[in-house]
């Protein structure tokens, strides 16, 4: 089976004030879908990734804007 090679390329970053916008808006949305998606792991997950309760509810309980 042949492998092919996928080269991407790095295209400059737009500055402009609808892709700070667009940028600002994606953020928050993949936090507030994290920090979901964090709401629902039970203890032994919590664990794996070196969170204790307390901290994943405060976490948790931080609006989507904040980092």
């Amino acid at each position: 089976m042949p492998h092919t090679h996928i080269q991407t390329l790095h295209l400059p970053r737009r500055t402009g004030f609808f892709a700070r916008i667009t940028h600002f808006l994606q953020q928050s949305f993949a936090r507030r879908r994290d920090r979901l998606k964090l709401g629902h792991l039970d203890q032994r997950l919590l664990r794996d990734i070196g969170l204790d309760a307390v901290a994943a509810t405060e976490e948790c309980a931080k609006p989507f804007w904040r980092s």
